[in-house]
């Protein structure tokens, strides 16, 4: 399994265990109730469906035309926020507790960005040789021809 599979799973269980946490502590301790509690749980799988949406379309360019990977990654972007925006806008304050869906925003990114920062310390196994190229000589090879005397 690779490390990066491990560390999404992980990062997943997490913002899972996160979810639930919050949810139930929300319900249970906060005035507004099983409103804040699901506002929180919103605010949670709204980042988390964004970095999936943004990592997917960006693998996506990577396998199919890797020049067009930062013009992905960009529209990715673009989509998200005016995505984000257009929920918060239809959003109604009767319905949704704002500050519970900010936390829930802000714990997801940490455990997100976390996640991300931990895969990046892990080091990878190539997989594969670098292929060298039959024209370039080894130096001993070099040395020893240069070396020889000529008739």
């Amino acid at each position: 399994m690779s490390s990066s599979v491990k560390v999404s799973g992980i990062r997943w269980a997490v913002l899972l265990a996160a979810i639930v946490i919050g949810s139930v502590c929300y319900a249970l301790f906060a005035d507004e109730g099983a409103r804040a509690g699901l506002s929180y749980a919103g605010g949670l799988l709204l980042v988390a469906g964004a970095f999936e949406f943004g990592a997917f379309n960006i693998r996506l360019a990577g396998r199919v035309a890797p020049q067009l990977t930062l013009s992905a990654a960009v529209f990715s972007y673009l989509v998200t926020v005016v995505g984000l925006a257009l929920v918060l806008i239809a959003s109604s304050p009767r319905v949704v507790v704002g500050w519970a869906v900010a936390v829930g925003i802000f714990v997801a990114m940490t455990i997100w960005l976390g996640g991300e920062l931990w895969a990046s310390r892990v080091p990878r196994v190539a997989t594969e040789q670098p292929q060298v190229p039959v024209n370039i000589r080894r130096q001993d090879e070099s040395v020893s021809r240069s070396t020889r005397s000529k008739p």
